[in-house]
């Protein structure tokens, strides 16, 4: 074998591993006017009747936001849910001010109250929900050891982002399958693919998200019922205490963007183009060496929030 065709043989994995990191996320989309069709799909059902809703849990923060000024502007009537009826109002105002020609509806409910959850699914029984949003999360904001984090703040986490989560969508489930052509969306997180210390409860209730997703799926596609989980990686927000973007920490209205204009053909979508490339980086080192990365990336950042918190404590006293 000569020297050349030995190179050859060398590099064609390289290019390979370079088409899979850098090359693969790029291509992950669908044209403008198919993401429309795909929207136009949920928004008529079988029907044919435009008047459909779209129900989007944690709508008062900025992912949840975001859909809604997304979907609103794609001629979706609303139903926003979130706990803070004021924050609720103050959501619709803008969305109304911005959109007049939707309508938008309010409901308080508390994932962690599984009576609230079923009020809330029995309320939108005479609403035409086709789209379901399942955004609420909460986090462990201050990165932490699970031996140093509360029981109550633990329970928070799972109640909110696994047991709220799950009884909602169940709920919803016996009227999204009558109507047909619905869409419900998850939101994961990176954090469900990849091992993230100091958050680990957040973490794994991520990596329940995605199982759950990818489940109800294929249980669903016979009823004409799609599910997609978004894992993407930083997106300002209050969850992240930032408002400032940058090309790894992204903005709400950035990433809902992105995600309408993805490709659906898998289960797990991370539309944005730097977080896709991200979860391809971390895919490829050894777990251990991924371990150690993330958990010295959660110290810094434990270091940087507990200052931002302090700095935030110094000027309310």
């Amino acid at each position: 074998m000569s020297s050349n065709n030995a190179l050859l043989l060398c590099l064609i994995p390289i290019f390979i591993l370079l088409l899979h990191v850098f090359v693969a996320p790029a291509l992950s989309r669908v044209s403008l006017p198919a993401a429309r069709r795909r929207l136009d799909h949920y928004k008529r059902g079988v029907s044919g009747v435009d008047s459909s809703f779209a129900l989007i849990t944690g709508a008062t923060g900025a992912i949840g936001g975001a859909f809604a000024r997304y979907l609103a502007k794609h001629g979706f009537n609303l139903m926003l849910v979130g706990r803070s009826e004021e924050k609720l109002q103050r959501v619709r105002e803008g969305l109304l001010t911005e959109v007049p020609t939707v309508e938008v509806l309010t409901h308080v409910c508390d994932l962690t109250d599984s009576e609230s959850v079923l009020e809330c699914a029995r309320r939108m029984r005479e609403i035409p929900v086709s789209i379901l949003i399942n955004n609420a999360g909460t986090v462990n904001v201050l990165p932490d050891d699970l031996s140093d984090q509360s029981p109550e703040a633990v329970e928070t986490i799972l109640r909110t982002n696994v047991i709220g989560t799950t009884q909602l969508t169940h709920a919803l489930l016996p009227q999204l399958k009558a109507r047909k052509n619905c869409l419900i969306v998850f939101m994961g997180s990176i954090t469900g693919i990849h091992s993230t210390p100091m958050i680990s409860v957040y973490a794994s209730t991520k990596a329940y998200t995605i199982s759950f997703g990818k489940c109800l799926r294929d249980e669903l596609r016979p009823s004409c019922i799609d599910v997609v989980v978004a894992t993407p990686a930083w997106i300002a927000s209050e969850m992240t205490l930032t408002n400032r973007t940058s090309t790894f920490i992204i903005s709400g209205d950035r990433f809902v963007k992105a995600f309408f204009r993805a490709s659906w053909a898998k289960p797990t979508v991370n539309p944005y183009y730097w977080h896709g490339v991200m979860e391809r980086v971390m895919g490829l080192l050894p777990k251990r060496v991924l371990g150690c990365v993330q958990y010295k990336q959660m110290v810094t950042a434990r270091g940087r929030i507990a200052r931002k918190l302090k700095r935030s404590q110094e000027k309310t006293e």
